[in-house]
């Protein structure tokens, strides 16, 4: 379900009604305010029903053509860090590419994570358009060449697809609000 409102003068802004596929008694509910110079705000309210268990994190993934590679964001890095393990990743101004994100583990896992971010870019190669990421409250993000589902389905790195012979290559980005964290916090 999704709602229109236009204000001809400033924005447009588009309300969206999801609900889960777990029962039909939690949904969120995304709102997008688009303005006259092109930039999305975007916001989520999640309603989760009391019969729902605890949910890990919440947040939204965006897929964008490879030629977005370069990365800058505030936030702790300048290395991969997670909410359990982030003391030995400083809170500052860093640099990357999505290529340099990605670390060939024997068996492929999440990694090139990065917390306490409040602003990120996603920039294509020439440095001219790209995705802005800023957030009210610290949020996780990830930028790599593969989607989550391929990093949990193949079982060693010789059998990732190969991203250049994609009939899309991608940048996936994943922004993400923690809300439990899993293992240890030792």
């Amino acid at each position: 379900m999704a709602s229109v409102d236009i204000n001809e003068v400033s924005y447009i802004q588009v309300k969206t009604l999801y609900q889960l596929p777990i029962n039909d008694e939690s949904f969120v509910v995304m709102t997008y305010l688009i303005d006259v110079e092109g930039r999305i705000k975007i916001t989520m309210d999640i309603k989760p029903s009391r019969r729902l268990p605890q949910i890990p994190a919440y947040g939204l993934m965006i897929q964008m053509n490879a030629e977005f590679d370069s990365l800058k964001w505030h936030g702790r890095g300048p290395h991969s860090n997670y909410s359990d393990r982030k003391e030995s990743a400083y809170i500052g101004f860093f640099e990357s590419t999505v290529k340099d994100e990605w670390v060939p583990y024997i068996r492929p896992q999440e990694c090139g994570n990065k917390t306490d971010v409040r602003f990120m870019e996603v920039i294509d190669k020439k440095n001219l358009h790209g995705l802005q990421i800023m957030a009210s409250v610290p949020v996780e993000v990830t930028a790599l060449g593969f989607t989550p589902y391929e990093i949990e389905t193949y079982t060693h790195p010789h059998l990732m697809p190969d991203p250049t012979k994609r009939s899309f290559e991608l940048t996936d980005i994943n922004a993400v609000l923690p809300v439990m964290i899993v293992g240890s916090t030792t």
